[in-house]
Parts: structure tokens; C-alpha cells; sequence
């Protein structure tokens, strides 16, 4: 590969935590909850536009790294991922094992949501 760039292969566990921590971010971002946090927020524009495009990949990483200690197999991998996506899409049924995510889905959202105050001064400052 050109530049001594390697290419990095992901494991099917490694796919389904990122697809599962990308489809909540959008789902915490979307843009009825960007509008609210905006409301909340006495920013000026640009400073707004600058949080609002530096805050979902860092929440995407926290919920990535939350995602891969609470789902150690590739089954509960799997599982947060189609339980994320049945959330979005009705054609995709929530899985039977579903209960089994959720203590590791909420500690994980809890532990991110607690850190956007941190981020946001980070940010802004």
C-alpha cells in the first residue's frame, strides 16, 4: 500500500459496536435534539456550529469504547447492534435477547451523556 498505510481489518464484533454506537449518536443528534440543546444553549452561532460539528464523533467514541468493555462477545455485539436498529427501522425486529444489553446499553449512556458538559467546555474554550 502506498505511503506504508496498512489496512485495518475489523472483526464482525468490532462492526456491529460501531454501527451501534453510529446509529444512537444519530439518534441522540437528530436534529429535533440538536434545535432543543441550541435553544438551551446562549451561544453565538459560530461557537454553535462548532460544537455542534465536535460533539457527536466524541459522544460516537465514548458509546464506541462503552459499547466494546459491556459486549465482550460477538452475540451481545450483535445484539446491541439489531436492538440499535430496530429502534430506526421497523423492518428489522427487535432481538429476543434484547434484555440482556440493556444494563451495559444504559451504564454506557449514562457514563457519555456525563462527559458532553466536559466536551462542550473542551470545545467552546
Amino acid at each position: 500500500m502506498a505511503n506504508g498505510a496498512q489496512a485495518t481489518v475489523l472483526s464482525e464484533r468490532e462492526k456491529d459496536i460501531i454501527s451501534a454506537a453510529a446509529i444512537y449518536t444519530s439518534l441522540s443528534f437528530s436534529k429535533s435534539n440538536r434545535l432543543e440543546r441550541r435553544k438551551n444553549l446562549p451561544l453565538g452561532e459560530q461557537q454553535y456550529q462548532r460544537l455542534d460539528r465536535l460533539l457527536p464523533p466524541r459522544f460516537q467514541a465514548c458509546m464506541e469504547g462503552g459499547f466494546a468493555v459491556a459486549f465482550a462477545s460477538d452475540e451481545q455485539a450483535r445484539t446491541i447492534r439489531l436492538l440499535m436498529q430496530s429502534v430506526v427501522n421497523s423492518e428489522v425486529e427487535e432481538p429476543d435477547n434484547a434484555q440482556d444489553v440493556i444494563p451495559g446499553f444504559v451504564a454506557t449512556n449514562k457514563w457519555c451523556t456525563s462527559r458532553i458538559p466536559l466536551w462542550t467546555s473542551a470545545i467552546l474554550n
